[in-house]
C-alpha cells in the first residue's frame, strides 16, 4: 500500500493514510469532469443494448454492496462503472489516465460513501446517467455524470468540514 501511495510513513511513529489535499481534490474531478463528459456524449451515439446491460449489472451489484454495508466493494464497482464508461467509448489512453488515479479515488470515494446515504445517492445518480445513455441524449448525460461528481466532490466537503 506504500508503494500504491495510500500509505505514507511517518519516521517513528509508523504508517498513516495519506491525506489527499483540497487542491489535488479539485485537480482530480477536474480531470475526471472533462473525461468521463466526452466518453458519455461518444457512448450516447454508440452504446448497445448489451453494453447498457453489463453498466446496470454493475448497478445492481452495488445494490447489493449496499445491502451488505459493504463500502470496499461499493467503491470497487463505482471504479468498474466509471471505467466501463471509458472502456465502452474505446478511450483506451484516457481508461490508463483514470486507472492511474485508482487509488487515490478510491481513498475519495471510501472518504465519501462514508456520508450516510451516499451509497443509496450513488446509485440513483448511476441510474440517470444509464437512463441518459439509452436515451441517446448527450446533453442529458453530460449533466448527469457532472451532477454525480459534483455531489461526490460536495460530500466530500461536508464529510472534511464534520
Amino acid at each position: 500500500m506504500v508503494k500504491d501511495g495510500l500509505l505514507v510513513s511517518i519516521p517513528r511513529k509508523g504508517l498513516t493514510v495519506r491525506k489527499i489535499t483540497p487542491e489535488e481534490q479539485d485537480e482530480i474531478f477536474l480531470l475526471r469532469s472533462a473525461i468521463e463528459v466526452e466518453s458519455v456524449k461518444k457512448l450516447t451515439q454508440e452504446i448497445t443494448t448489451p453494453e447498457q446491460l453489463r453498466l446496470l449489472k454493475l448497478i445492481l451489484k452495488q445494490q447489493e454492496a449496499l445491502q451488505n454495508d459493504d463500502a470496499i466493494s461499493f467503491i470497487r464497482l463505482d471504479h468498474d462503472f466509471h471505467l466501463s464508461l471509458t472502456r465502452l467509448a474505446n478511450f483506451t489512453i484516457i481508461e490508463q489516465v483514470l486507472n492511474n488515479l485508482h487509488n487515490l479515488t478510491q481513498l475519495m470515494g471510501l472518504k465519501a460513501v462514508s456520508k450516510h446515504g451516499r451509497m443509496k445517492n450513488v446509485l440513483m445518480e448511476h441510474n440517470q446517467i444509464i437512463q441518459a445513455l439509452e436515451e441517446k441524449n448527450p446533453e442529458l448525460a453530460s449533466q448527469a455524470i457532472l451532477n454525480h461528481l459534483e455531489k461526490t466532490k460536495e460530500t466530500l466537503i461536508i464529510v472534511d468540514n464534520s
